[in-house]
């Protein structure tokens, strides 16, 4: 596990939830991806550099490997880390470069939300 952790800077607690260093950003985006000889398209929900949150396909299980299709970007292999439903956390297994990331922010982030926020 340490060196996991020195590769990608997020760790768990004992029995407790994922404890990210980098913050996620939400985005919507249609991604594809190949996984166990099938090629489809899923929604991609958040994004770091070193991991996503996927919706749409519930056949994978914690530690299933595949493939994302990023937008301007070299095909990006990823290890399931959780499952829930039809949603799965994905750590990509090398980060995505800057640029890329920063690429895919500026184009695909959703909007801050202004639900919290007064009316003035």
């Amino acid at each position: 596990m340490e060196q996991m952790a020195e590769k990608f800077p997020i760790r768990t607690r004992a029995g407790g939830p994922w404890d990210r260093v980098t913050e996620r950003r939400a985005v919507e985006m249609l991604v594809r991806y190949a996984w166990n000889g099938l090629r489809a398209t899923v929604m991609l929900r958040d994004l770091t550099r070193f991991g996503a949150r996927i919706d749409g396909i519930g056949a994978l299980r914690k530690g299933d490997w595949l493939t994302l299709l990023l937008p301007g970007c070299p095909a990006t292999q990823a290890t399931v880390a959780w499952t829930g439903g039809s949603s799965a956390g994905l750590m990509f297994d090398v980060p995505l470069a800057s640029a890329g990331y920063d690429a895919l922010i500026a184009d695909y982030a959703c909007a801050p939300s202004s639900a919290g926020q007064k009316a003035a």
